[in-house]
């Protein structure tokens, strides 16, 4: 077969397009007729601007941009969403899962109160803020909205926008939960918060995007985070890129990629519900559904409710049904121990209550769409990757 050069143009500056690289590598070790060049060298022969290649996969962040790249490769697949697709065939992070996931989590925590902080001039943090608002509309929730710009160029510009972001805290009704549009945005509230004084979690529970390492951990306390799936994100974007080289026609609209759940670490540790029947409720959920298939009527003698008692109020503090959290909490911890650990389904099904690991399986691929081993095998490639 006749070799194919490719290019690989974006940095590996963050944990997020590092994996999405990890996964671009992953898929050409079955294609030894591809000659990578990166920008990032990474060992590989550096991108050369006035050079051709079979192929490009790059953040193209203009049609300008577009348009410099078809001069060197007639195939292109663009990996950002900041300014849309720019023309070009298109792998993105499923941006309305992301959302849905984040208000879900934030719900959870029992919180009445919502914020979404995020950057107007960015597709992607709109794409996010619109399924985050329409999850909580859904629940018959709404949120306060800041969308100053994310990168200040100057020092004054820099000031001047956490001032800003200080005096939007200052609003916000408290207990309340926030969804920032990435880490970055998430680690600025934290530090806004502590000059104010206000403390996190227990009055601003913060919730990042991209689960970036680096940054969730250097801020006090570390930060939870919606991850990307960034080495399936590149494993997809060579696939595409493989497929438009061979002359299948491009996707119409761009390939979504969701990302295998939520980091949940300090920032959103907290129990906000004001009913104490509630409360002790969601307590026992959190306690018990991880281990053992907990039904609706055990939760009836601690919450000293009757059952449509019991599901009104439910519903009023957590925006679901008591039913629906049990079986959220489960799936969380299901794809946890899936994603991240080297159990066997048997020991896992063991651990959680179920009667059998075909049990396991069937309420798996009934709640997430997907089988259990294939959940397992796409995201322990990720923590391999890490």
């Amino acid at each position: 077969m006749p070799t194919r050069r490719i290019a690989i143009m974006l940095t590996a500056n963050v944990t997020f397009l590092r994996r999405i690289y990890e996964g671009i590598i992953a898929y050409a070790r079955d294609r030894p007729e591809w000659i990578i060049s990166a920008q990032d060298t990474m060992g590989f022969e550096p991108v050369r601007q006035d050079a051709r290649y079979d192929g490009i996969i790059a953040l193209v962040h203009s049609r300008a941009h577009a348009a410099e790249l078809r001069r060197m490769a007639p195939v292109i697949v663009n990996i950002t969403s900041r300014r849309g697709r720019c023309g070009l065939p298109s792998i993105w992070p499923d941006h309305e899962f992301i959302g849905a996931a984040a208000a879900e989590h934030l719900m959870a925590r029992g919180l009445v109160h919502f914020a979404f902080c995020g950057d107007r001039t960015k597709l992607y943090s709109r794409l996010r803020k619109g399924a985050f608002l329409a999850r909580l509309a859904a629940a018959g929730r709404t949120a306060a909205v800041c969308e100053d710009v994310l990168i200040p160029e100057t020092s004054e510009q820099w000031d001047a926008a956490q001032c800003r972001l200080e005096a939007w805290l200052r609003t916000l009704n408290r207990p309340c939960g926030v969804m920032a549009v990435d880490d970055g945005r998430a680690a600025e509230l934290t530090v806004a918060a502590g000059k104010l004084g206000i403390s996190v979690p227990g009055d601003l529970a913060i919730l990042g995007v991209n689960d970036d390492d680096l940054i969730c951990y250097l801020t006090d306390p570390p930060l939870s985070s919606v991850r990307l799936g960034g080495y399936r994100m590149g494993e997809e974007a060579a696939r595409l890129l493989d497929r438009l080289m061979d002359g299948q026609p491009p996707p119409a609209q761009p390939v979504y990629v969701q990302g295998p759940g939520l980091a949940q670490r300090g920032s959103t540790d907290v129990l906000a519900v004001q009913d104490p029947a509630i409360h002790a409720v969601l307590t026992l959920i959190r306690r018990q559904a991880p281990r053992r298939n907990l039904t609706v009527e055990e939760l009836l003698a601690p919450s000293g409710l009757s059952r449509r008692s019991l599901d009104r109020r439910f519903r009023e503090a957590v925006g679901r049904s008591a039913k629906s959290e049990i079986v959220r909490v489960r799936l969380e911890h299901l794809r946890q121990y899936l994603a991240e650990t080297d159990w066997r389904i048997t020991q896992i099904a063991d651990r959680m209550g179920f009667h059998s690991p075909a049990e396991l399986s069937r309420f798996f691929t009934t709640h997430a769409g997907q089988t259990a081993t294939d959940y397992r095998r796409r995201w322990q490639r990720e923590r391999r990757d890490d």
